[in-house]
């Protein structure tokens, strides 16, 4: 059993091997880590053979043509073998020693679903910190969701699950075509409510169940950082605000 299972959707070689190879350099030894890499195409699948063979690496490669995201990721945590998981974006990078440093909030509080690490976004080799940096401290410390909402977390890439406590949730398929506009105008809305954001984002409802489970989450130091590809995100300004959105992949 490995310690942790990272799982790529990959549709671009390049940004694929800059995850890996991020990984490869993390402090915790390459046989800790699985890495499960789901793709489409031949060139990521060879990618994947030869830094496997260069760097040691574990990594678990699965022809997912033709299949939606929310497949993947619940294949994904199928097949994952670690007893932490963690769901990556393709492009994205981790800092050195976040694997350990997470490792080590979860042997701290065993009872831990999940533990989030910050973000920032990576824009012209600048990082960009999102809304949630403000969170963290120089210690580790619990987020408890009951006492502020705001510490609801909608970005899946920087957070880690315990594989045995979260068995349960799943990712469910969406029966939309993703619209932009609507996904604006919703962030946009002083009122908005958590539902109507389930038909724009299905990571969303798969963070909030585990979330609300035990009402709270961990945060990894401060040098643990997720350094998200800003392809992912764009902004929109309404007046004098600006206001961090992240785009969902489209589903046909």
């Amino acid at each position: 059993m490995y310690k942790f299972s990272i799982i790529i959707l990959a549709s671009d070689n390049k940004a694929t091997k800059k995850s890996i190879e991020s990984i490869a350099n993390q402090s915790m030894g390459h046989r800790s880590v699985q890495i499960v890499v789901l793709g489409s195409n031949k060139k990521i699948e060879s990618t994947c053979k030869d830094l496997s063979k260069k760097n040691g690496l574990s990594i678990l490669y699965k022809d997912t043509t033709g299949k939606g995201d929310s497949w993947k990721k619940n294949y994904g945590l199928k097949v994952a073998r670690g007893k932490y998981v963690n769901y990556m974006e393709e492009g994205a990078e981790w800092s050195e020693g976040t694997l350990e440093s997470v490792d080590n909030v979860f042997h701290e509080r065993k009872r831990l679903s999940a533990v989030l690490c910050r973000r920032m976004i990576i824009d012209k080799d600048e990082y960009v910190p999102d809304s949630f940096t403000y969170k963290f401290k120089n210690d580790r410390r619990i987020a408890n969701v009951q006492k502020r909402q705001s510490y609801f977390c909608v970005h899946l890439g920087p957070m880690f699950f315990n594989k045995a406590l979260i068995k349960k949730h799943t990712f469910a398929e969406p029966e939309f075509s993703y619209d932009e506009e609507r996904y604006v105008n919703w962030l946009l809305t002083e009122d908005r409510k958590l539902k109507d954001y389930y038909v724009c984002y299905e990571d969303v409802e798969f963070l909030t169940n585990i979330i609300l489970e035990k009402g709270e989450y961990g945060l990894a130091g401060e040098e643990s950082v997720y350094y998200a590809p800003s392809g992912k995100t764009r902004m929109a300004d309404k007046g004098n605000e600006r206001v961090l959105i992240c785009s969902p992949k489209k589903v046909y």
